[in-house]
């Protein structure tokens, strides 16, 4: 039985002969191409599931016959062979389209495993694509049955006055239709609710990958280009964002906050978010707020932001050159009927203007409308869904005040929005610009305490954007992908912080904040306090934030979300670490700076001290928990053996741990034995007696050789 079709892109006839036969006798079907040219002929004239190439080939390299491959057949995916190792390298494959890469000498059984996951990512996105032509169908087909549905209810009113019977059919099918029309009403909330999801989770990893490189050394044009490719994923975010406020308020849903805040940093804060964009065009952008606007009124920041972000984005995407001007001035349009009485009350006058193509008379009513814009061929030219304008108007009317607009055609055009704030008063909390204060939190060490976190979450690209950010902060990371395997962390070891997702494989996160809140840890907290919990969620309501909180978990973070606010909010949580039991590992043997923690060549000091930065007590409190580990993991394989029903997700998640830790500590022959014992599950779903003895011997050596000395002394 054929598995998949293969094409196999190599510029030497050897790797090219010895792919194809290996390949073959594992099932597959297989093409082969000495060329970029050649290869995309294939893919003109074949479905093609996987494509292996090499990266370095005369005339069309990796990456060039990647990007036109992907243009043929967007669900096709692609391996990369490559001697290249570095992170950069990988990277740049997965911007150019790669689905994963391997590093040579190939080994042929992970470039199996590989290509089967490769298989299963084109499903999924064949699916998607099935589900759309699906949705797509079900809307043309609503539409019809609406379209009925309607000519019905017309002809029932017309005999309504005869017959008595048909206005109660009538009646019956307009109860029908409102049941419809609610059903389809929560079954567009579902689906907001998971596309939100689903997006938000792989945006997390795309933000978090981008601000981890713009973090490092980089050429001008480098930094310019990730820049921009930023600025993309923050509008895509920002999409997402209106059509959930759409959703909200269209369902009566969105409450506005009442705090206290500085107009001018809220606008200060716009010009910041967008003055790489008005650079980019070579467009001035300005602000100018009127010295009698108040210091201070009380209302909602965020939402008043999100006003004059979407209409001064807007004035720079319809501006070819000129200027966007932005200003804030106090209302002198008298409405008395919206003053309450009970407390004082300020009216703003914001504007923006612009010198861009302006608006027709004809069509200033039709640029308000949700999915509607001044004409068909905007969306073409500059983007968007229509959403912006309708979305402003409706949160101007929230803050009982109007949006209108005065524009020519080439003369450009100026957005005006008059809100009612109230003044503030004594003791409000008050909101700045809309950045996070990392101020009011110490980034310093507790002490001589290593903070340790663990990151509960199933997206290994997000794992190790998460790990990354953490570690780089000076934190150690524990990562685990499932419910089952976080409590028996939590039982086995002390954290000072958890980061929860909430979709997990085995359980949702509430299930596992249950158990967590009834078994509260006692080994790394004082009695009456417990472990905080951060729940990391593609579902950003306000709705599924107090249900988090009330769930038993501390605080809330929606993906996207940055590197500020996931640094910020560990700092929030460990600040008062020093009022809370120490979860330190204990110094071993009183080793000074100086001494030698590895003898023999089974390990890797130099790396090991890298990962610890360092630190050669962390290093010595890692060993001895990877020991102990060691131990208990053989024992748990050799009773899964015995038993032949073990459950292999949780042995493999255990080995894999297990061989992340012997990593970290640098003992390059027992990784190497997990390492293979890891490939053996995951190729044949089964364990064998004897990758266990030589784990255990492996172990057994170590200890009788002392390569350890610390650990015995």
């Amino acid at each position: 039985m054929i598995k998949a079709k293969l094409l196999i892109v190599d510029d030497d006839p050897v790797n090219l002969d010895l792919f194809t036969l290996r390949l073959k006798k594992m099932s597959y079907e297989v093409y082969s191409a000495s060329s970029g040219i050649e290869a995309l002929e294939i893919l003109q004239r074949e479905e093609i599931d996987i494509m292996i190439t090499d990266f370095k080939m005369p005339g069309m390299d990796g990456y060039e016959i990647i990007a036109r491959a992907i243009k043929i057949d967007p669900t096709m995916q692609s391996i990369v062979v490559t001697g290249y190792g570095d992170i950069k390298t990988a990277i740049d494959f997965m911007e150019a389209g790669a689905f994963n890469y391997l590093q040579k000498p190939i080994n042929f059984q992970e470039l199996d495993f590989t290509i089967l996951k490769g298989l299963e990512k084109r499903r999924l996105l064949q699916d998607v694509q099935n589900k759309q032509m699906q949705l797509e169908a079900y809307r043309e087909h609503l539409e019809e049955l609406v379209e009925t549905r309607t000519r019905s209810l017309t002809e029932a009113n017309q005999k309504l006055k005869r017959e008595i019977e048909e206005r109660k059919s009538l009646e019956n099918s307009l109860r029908e239709a409102k049941l419809l029309a609610e059903n389809a009403n929560v079954a567009k909330g579902a689906f907001l609710a998971n596309m939100s999801h689903e997006i938000r989770t792989p945006m997390t990893s795309a933000i978090g990958l981008l601000n981890l490189v713009l973090d490092t050394e980089l050429l001008p044009k480098q930094k310019a280009y990730l820049e921009m490719a930023r600025i993309s994923t923050v509008i895509m975010h920002n999409l997402l964002n209106d059509i959930l406020d759409f959703s909200k308020i269209e369902a009566g849903k969105l409450v506005l906050e009442s705090i206290s805040f500085d107009p001018r940093m809220v606008i200060k804060s716009v010009v910041d978010l967008q003055h790489f964009q008005a650079e980019e065009k070579k467009i001035r952008l300005t602000s100018a707020v009127d010295d009698e606007v108040p210091n201070a009124v009380v209302g909602d920041p965020n939402r008043l932001r999100q006003i004059i972000l979407n209409l001064v984005s807007n004035a720079i995407k319809f501006t070819r050159y000129g200027e966007v001007a932005i200003r804030c001035q106090c209302s002198t349009e008298e409405n008395p009927d919206s003053i309450s009485v009970e407390r004082e009350c300020q009216f703003l006058h914001f504007s923006v203007q612009d010198s861009g193509i302006g608006i027709d008379q004809k069509k200033m009513g039709l640029i308000f409308e949700a999915f509607a814009q001044a004409d068909s061929s905007t969306t073409r030219k500059f983007g968007g869904v229509g959403l912006g304008l309708n979305i402003c108007s409706k949160l101007v009317a929230l803050m009982q005040g109007r949006l209108w607009v005065v524009s020519e055609p080439n003369q450009g055009s100026t957005f005006h929005f008059r809100c009612r704030f109230d003044a503030e008063r004594s003791g409000a909390e008050k909101e700045g610009g809309g950045h996070v204060n990392t101020a009011l939190y110490s980034s310093e060490p507790q002490g001589d305490k290593v903070v340790t976190v663990l990151v509960v979450e199933d997206d290994q690209v997000n794992q190790w954007v998460i790990q990354e950010i953490l570690e780089h902060e000076g934190y150690a990371v524990v990562i685990v992908s499932n419910g089952r395997a976080a409590l028996q962390e939590i039982e086995n070891r002390c954290f000072d912080l958890v980061f929860l997702d909430l979709q997990l494989p085995d359980m949702s996160g509430y299930e596992v904040v249950s158990k967590i809140r009834e078994n509260e840890s006692k080994k790394c907290t004082e009695e009456g306090q417990h472990l905080p919990i951060i729940a990391l969620t593609g579902f950003a309501s306000d709705f599924e934030r107090q249900k988090c909180l009330n769930a038993g978990m501390d605080d809330f973070i929606a993906k996207p979300f940055n590197l500020n606010q996931l640094v910020s909010i560990t700092l929030k949580y460990i600040r008062d670490m020093s009022n809370r039991k120490s979860c330190r590992s204990e110094v071993i043997g009183g080793k000074g700076a100086g001494s030698p923690i590895f003898k023999g060549i089974i390990f890797d000091e130099e790396e090991a001290l890298f990962k610890a930065d360092g630190n050669r007590e962390v290093i010595v409190g890692r060993i001895r928990y990877f020991l102990k580990r060691v131990v208990s993991t053989v024992e748990k394989l050799s009773n899964s053996v015995a038993a032949a029903d073990g459950d292999y997700n949780i042995v493999e998640q255990d080995v894999h741990q297990l061989k992340d830790l012997a990593i970290e500590i640098g003992a390059i022959n027992l990784a190497d034995e997990l390492l293979c014992l890891l490939m053996n599950i995951r190729k044949d779903k089964k364990l064998e007696q004897i990758h266990i003895d030589r784990l255990s011997s492996e172990h057994d050596f170590f200890i009788k050789e002392k390569k350890v000395v610390c650990l015995l002394s």
